[in-house]
């Protein structure tokens, strides 16, 4: 009991730490979560294939790659394959050269 309250507390920190660094770097949002899952339910129902996408979070000056999900029931409130949270994503941009 005492170990879940640990991981509550640590998670709520973090989710904190990610609020705070939002409002200081950006004024305005413009992605809510539910337009990131329509956007990537529709890249689903796009040909059942997985796109390649670079991605940067808001916290990090790497830009990684990653894949969207094949089948529209796999999108979900999860970022992609990776476990982030919508609201960490700056940018996105789909690589289709090697999507064929």
């Amino acid at each position: 009991m005492q170990k879940t309250k640990v991981h509550l507390d640590k998670l709520d920190k973090s989710l904190q730490r990610l609020d705070s660094l939002l409002k200081r770097k950006f004024s305005s949002s413009h992605m809510s979560n539910a337009k990131w899952i329509k956007l990537l339910k529709h890249c689903a129902t796009f040909d059942e294939s997985s796109f390649k996408i670079n991605f940067k979070l808001v916290h990090s000056d790497q830009i990684n790659t990653s894949y969207t999900e094949m089948y529209e029931e796999q999108v979900d409130d999860y970022w992609f394959i990776e476990p982030w949270l919508y609201k960490e994503v700056e940018w996105l941009e789909f690589i289709f050269e090697g999507n064929n």
